[in-house]
Parts: C-alpha cells; sequence; structure tokens
C-alpha cells in the first residue's frame, strides 16, 4: 500500500508524542520509553515497587514501568527505601529539605537534626529498618529511629585527610557502609558492623569509589559515580566487610563500572573504557552500555547494540518482578525500560542482529508507458523479518548559462505493509512516474534484534518517449554500485540530443558526454557506488526533439571521452543526493513498529 510521504511522516510524530498505552505486552523485550517520566535522579527498589526520584517530583511505579504516580512536585534529588520505609531529598525554593516515611507516603515527616548537613549538601541516603544514614562529602550521619531524627552535631564518620570526599552510604539495618572518592589516600570504602562511631575501618582503599547500591541484606556493589576512569567495580556478599573486584573484561574490552545496580545476582552499569585516537596520540575515555552481568554465571551481556540513546546515563534499576524490568535513565531525559517476559534467560540475551545485511534490486532501469515490475533481493544473516520502505524522487532540470540546475521532489514514503517474513527474493512494482526509485531494508531475527541502520539499493524509471524544446533538459539520479555499465540512447527526427553523466556527487564538469551533431547515444561504466547523475540536453538551433529514449543495462563498451566530438562542456549545478537519513533506525519511533511484536506486520498499529 503506498501513501504520501507526508502523511506517513505526520503520523510518525503523533505517535512518538502519544506513546504507547499501558499494556503488558508493549516494549517486552526491547527498549521503549517510559511515558511521562524525565530527568531522573535516582531511583529506590524496594521489592517490586520503584521510586524515582526526578527534577518534577517523587514518582512510584508498582511494577510496571509504563504507569507511573506522582506522589511529591518539588525537585527530587535522592530517595532511599526499605519496605514500605521511605526517606527522600527535596528542594524548596532554594531550600535543601530530607523527609522520612514509614508507611509507603501515607505519611510524610520532614526529618529533624540534619538542616545543617542539608546545607552543606547532603550526598547520599539510606534506610533499613531501625538505621538510616545521610551523607555530606565530609561526615556520615546516623539515625536509630528509622530516619526521624539525627544527632546532627555528632557525626559517626569524618574524612580527615582533606584528600577525600565521602559521597556514598549503604545499610541493611545493622551493618553500615560509605564510600569516598577524591583519588588521594584516604579514600575507599569504610565498613562498621553497627554505624556507630569509632566502630568504622576502612575495608577498600582504591581510587573512585563514589557509588553504593545494595541487594537484600549482604550484598553491595560498588562503582564510580561519574567518569568511570577510577573504578574498576567492586562486591561485597557479607554486608560490606570484605570485597571483591568485579571482572575488567566485558565483550574483550578491559574497562570501568559507573553506577553500577545490583539485584539478586545481576548488576546493571554502565560500562567505561579507553580507545587509543591516532590523531591525538592518546588514549581517550569512552562511555558504553548498558551492561548486564550475571555474578553466579559469569555470563556478561551487552545491551548496546538493542539500546537507543547514546545520552550519559543518570541511573539504572532492576525490578525483581515475575518478567523482570530494567530501567536506564539518560542525564536530564527520558527513562527508557525492558520487560523481559518469561524471566531471566538461562544462557544470557542475544542482542545480535542480523549480519551482512544487504539488499539488490534488479534491473536498476526500466522504462515503459506501462508500471514495470522489478525484483528485490534481500539479504541477511540469521534474519526472520524483513521490512522494506521506498522513497521515490524526480528530477526537475533547467539550462541556464552554461549550467544545468534542478530541483528535487519526493513524492512517497512506505510502500509495504511493515514487517513480512524474510525472503531473498519479492518482485516490486514500480509506478509508471519517471525517477528515482530507493529502497531501505531492514531486517530482525526472531529475538527482535533489528538491523541498525538499514541497507539500501535503486532502480530508476526513465521515459519510453521525451518531447524537449530547444534549450530543454530531462535528467535523473541513478543509483549504480561500482562496475555497472549502462548505455542511454535517443533517436529522433528533429532535434539534437546531448547526454552527460556525472559521478557522485554529481556536481562540477561531466565525467562522460556524447555531444555530436545528432541524437546521441552514451555509454559508461559506474566508477563508484551511488547515486549518479543522468542529464539529457536539446542543443539550441535543430528543432524541438520528439523521439524516443532507449535505456539498457550491461549493454556496449564505455568509450573513452576524447573518442567523442565535443561541444563547449556545460556544469552541473545541481545538489548533491541526499541519501539519508533513512526513515527508521535504532530510535524510540522504530521502537513503536515493534509494540506487540513486529511479527503482526501492522505498520499502522502505533497506537
Amino acid at each position: 500500500m503506498r501513501q504520501p510521504l507526508c502523511v506517513i511522516l505526520v503520523f510518525a510524530i503523533a505517535a512518538a508524542i502519544i506513546g504507547t498505552t499501558a499494556t503488558t505486552e508493549a516494549g517486552d523485550n526491547f527498549w521503549s520509553q517510559a511515558q511521562g517520566l524525565h530527568s531522573v535522579n535516582e531511583f529506590a527498589v524496594c521489592g517490586t515497587t520503584v521510586y524515582a526520584a526526578t527534577e518534577t517530583g517523587l514518582f512510584r511505579s508498582d511494577g510496571d514501568p509504563e504507569i507511573w504516580t506522582r506522589l511529591r512536585s518539588n525537585w527530587t534529588t535522592q530517595v532511599a527505601c526499605d519496605g514500605s520505609e521511605v526517606i527522600w531529598e527535596e528542594i524548596i525554593g532554594v531550600v535543601s529539605t530530607v523527609f522520612v516515611s514509614h508507611d509507603a507516603l501515607e505519611s510524610v515527616v520532614q526529618v529533624n537534626g540534619l538542616a545543617g548537613a542539608a546545607a552543606s549538601g547532603i550526598q547520599d541516603l539510606a534506610i533499613g529498618g531501625d538505621l538510616a544514614l545521610a551523607t555530606t562529602y565530609w561526615s556520615v550521619f546516623r539515625s536509630t529511629d528509622g530516619g526521624f531524627n539525627f544527632p546532627s552535631a555528632y557525626p559517626v564518620l569524618s574524612e580527615s585527610s582533606g584528600g577525600y570526599q565521602l559521597s556514598a552510604v549503604w545499610t541493611n539495618g545493622t551493618a553500615c557502609a560509605a564510600a569516598g572518592s577524591g583519588g588521594f589516600a584516604g579514600n575507599g570504602i569504610w565498613y562498621s558492623p553497627s554505624g556507630e562511631i569509632d566502630t568504622w575501618v576502612k575495608v577498600l582503599d582504591v581510587g573512585g569509589m563514589s557509588w553504593l547500591d545494595g541487594s537484600g541484606h549482604s550484598t553491595i556493589i560498588s562503582g564510580d559515580k561519574y567518569s568511570g576512569a577510577l573504578a574498576n567495580g567492586y562486591i561485597s556478599t557479607d554486608a560490606g566487610m570484605t570485597w571483591t573486584q568485579l571482572p575488567l573484561s566485558w565483550g574483550g574490552t578491559t574497562g570501568s563500572y559507573q553506577r553500577p545496580f545490583i539485584s539478586e545476582t545481576r548488576i546493571l552499569s554502565r560500562y567505561g573504557y579507553e580507545v587509543f585516537d591516532p590523531d591525538a596520540d592518546e588514549f581517550i575515555p569512552y562511555m558504553d552500555g548498558p551492561y548486564l552481568y550475571d555474578t553466579d554465571k559469569g555470563i556478561g551481556n551487552d545491551l548496546d547494540p538493542s539500546f537507543p540513546s547514546d545520552a550519559e546515563f543518570r541511573n539504572q534499576a532492576i525490578v525483581e518482578t515475575a518478567d523482570p524490568i530494567m530501567l536506564i535513565a539518560d542525564y536530564r531525559g527520558p527513562v527508557y525500560w525492558f520487560r523481559v517476559t518469561g524471566g531471566w534467560p538461562a544462557d544470557g540475551f542475544d542482542f545480535t542482529p542480523p549480519f551482512s545485511p544487504a539488499l539488490d534490486a534488479t534491473p536498476r532501469v526500466a522504462y515503459g508507458p506501462s508500471t514495470p515490475t522489478i525484483s528485490l533481493h534481500p539479504s541477511a544473516g540469521d534474519a526472520d523479518w524483513m521490512y522494506i520502505y521506498e522513497f521515490f524522487d524526480y528530477l526537475h532540470v533547467t539550462y541556464s548559462a552554461g549550467s544545468f540546475n534542478s530541483s528535487l521532489y519526493k513524492l512517497y514514503g512506505p510502500s509495504t505493509d511493515g514487517w513480512e517474513p524474510y525472503s531473498t527474493s519479492r518482485s516490486w512494482d514500480l509506478y509508471p512516474s519517471t525517477g528515482t526509485h530507493s529502497f531501505y531494508a531492514w531486517y530482525a531475527d526472531q529475538a527482535g534484534n533489528m538491523t541498525d541502520p538499514g541497507v539500501m539499493s535503486g532502480t530508476t524509471t526513465f521515459p519510453s518517449s521525451l518531447n524537449l524544446g530547444a534549450d530543454g533538459a530531462w535528467g535523473t539520479w541513478m543509483y549504480a554500485r561500482t562496475g555497472e555499465t549502462f548505455t542511454i540512447g535517443t533517436s529522433g527526427f528533429t532535434g539534437d540530443m546531448d547526454v552527460y553523466h556525472w559521478e557522485p556527487p554529481g556536481f562540477g564538469y561531466p565525467d562522460n558526454w556524447a555531444t555530436t551533431y545528432s541524437n546521441d547515444t552514451l555509454t559508461f561504466t559506474a566508477a563508484g557506488t551511488g547515486y549518479h547523475l543522468v542529464i539529457l540536453y536539446n542543443y539550441p538551433g535543430a528543432g524541438t526533439f520528439d523521439g524516443t529514449l532507449t535505456v539498457q543495462q550491461g549493454a556496449g563498451k564505455a568509450l573513452p571521452v576524447s573518442h567523442l566530438q565535443s561541444k563547449p562542456l556545460p556544469t552541473s549545478n545541481v545538489t548533491p543526493y541526499d541519501e539519508g537519513p533513512t526513515p527508521y533506525t535504532e530510535s524510540p519511533a522504530a521502537h513503536f513498529i515493534f509494540k506487540d511484536g513486529f511479527e503482526t506486520g501492522d505498520l499502522l498499529n502505533w497506537e
């Protein structure tokens, strides 16, 4: 079904704004945006309940990543929870205030004793049973009544060397941990069996430990909150007393962990590593991810190939529902979620899209008064599905003062009904309008992994007859691959038709031409792959050309330009053909196609 391009693009934009409805199917096994949730500063997970501290308030989800309820409307910087106990920090005007609730925010109480600490800048909060912790860069404070009261005049841990900063705390209701960073000998991780003053001992002396996250009552993970350049990631299974370094190589690349989150035995993290830049002659830090690691099985999965954003991470979380959920928050951007239907796969995830994608169209040229049919030849290893999209363009060419000029018109958009079973051959009807038909193809496997970007090919339709007045011109963009040969010929009783060909990008003096004082035939071999410009020009003085046009692929032999009689060469001011962007890529817009599984093949089922 062929539809006007303008209609398709408007519809795609509308779908992106409206988003998906809250159904249990939407977004399963691929990343989707959480509607209404933006600029998340921190997640806190308690069972199947998730709290999100955002710049627009405190939100809660009860296990469905598509449904979030706003509980508080002030800028919320951080949140921690334990069962129904929740502690969080809000910015009210310019004042930082910490609140606590023991009944999942049915009632809210302002914390007593942290006003001075809040004025110094609270960096992290933790709560577990009767214990609650808060830290500034310089001190850790402790509450023994579940966060209602903090004796702020008596911090339980203070930095002393001036060479590090405290930035993270954790407690399970008994044991306590704190982490600091700064790059000097004083930073690392501290442990206390109770959190009382004078019971803290440094248990890990390593740079960059500025992030703590816990799972259950004994497991904690630590990594770098910021660049990832200093931290490699450590895990403790005894409530913070001893620590083991996490694997340093995921996917064969040695790197470090940024803002790791642990749920039971699975770690969700951004991964940082260095790439050598030969131009700068130095290693450049690079952040990738998300990555998922199973500490029991030792299986790591690179989730990046399927992740729709490359923005800086702000936070991430795992929710252990029956169908587990992963959440990723961009820095001051959207939240993306991924539901693992059926539970965690025993052998990890397969995020590898079909490989070696290609597309060919035969023949490259077609002409005639009727609608021609061509063959498309899709190709991709391990593909189960394919999606093919067509653009149709025609070129309006004029000649003036020795130069060709043009306007390009795009007429059509998608001409399939969505995803269809993969096949290595598919017939395709071309409408009789003359011009450039560009085909873009994407391939997907049974798990929904999609090739990105798409691959393309093209066919050009030529008119079988042509009528041009003196100084009249007709032209088209032709998609050709290196080594393909074409012959373009004209015949008529009047007129003097010259034929010009430009290699991509089609600007300046022509690369091949036939300009005798009669109606000419030109054979050329494409020296490069891409969109080639072909222009036919009726030289003035020979009358109107009213004749036939013949185009063949692989016919004749291209002659050197010096063998042809030449007239003064015109130049091309034609704007180079814009090959992109392709209409769909790995982006939130593309995921609407997959809303309830692309197996439906229903492109219009985006609501």
